[in-house]
């Protein structure tokens, strides 16, 4: 279950930053968890 919800917070994450004109960058780091990079746009 916290494997999904992760998941999801991810993506719902990289999807608004998306909306606003942002890029972003996804990380899978060593403990399994996620790392999201958010790049302001113009």
């Amino acid at each position: 279950m916290d494997q999904f919800l992760q998941t999801y917070a991810v993506e719902r994450a990289k999807l608004e930053a998306r909306k606003q004109g942002h890029t972003t960058i996804e990380q899978l780091l060593t403990d399994g968890s996620i790392k999201v990079t958010i790049h302001l746009g113009a």
